[in-house]
């Protein structure tokens, strides 16, 4: 488990980093200097939180209901998207029956 924390604990900072580059690039200024404080700042923090197991367990629990909060909102958008349609077929037929033009 620490390993794989680690892992993505470096791979954090490697994004980080690299986003650094590619402003820099565009900006056309060295990414060290305009961003090595920010990038060793970022992995002090990274580095610092704990290994302790059971907040971890927490954290991913809590990601977890985050995860299912955004799905569920996900799927009700759908749900109004796909009663919208219906609502719009229905004015359809109305407006057909009554021989009506769509409002544009």
């Amino acid at each position: 488990m620490r390993e794989m924390v680690f892992r993505e604990r470096q791979e954090r900072v490697a994004h980080m980093d690299a986003i650094g580059k590619m402003i820099a690039r565009v900006f056309s200024v060295d990414s060290d200097k305009a961003f090595g404080g920010i990038v060793a700042e970022y992995a002090s923090e990274v580095f610092q939180e704990t290994y302790d197991v059971e907040l971890l367990r927490k954290k991913v629990a809590v990601r977890r209901a985050a995860q299912a909060r955004i799905n569920a909102k996900k799927q009700r958008d759908v749900d109004l998207i796909k009663r919208l349609e219906r609502m719009g077929e229905y004015a359809d037929q109305v407006w057909a029956k009554q021989n009506l033009k769509k409002p544009k």
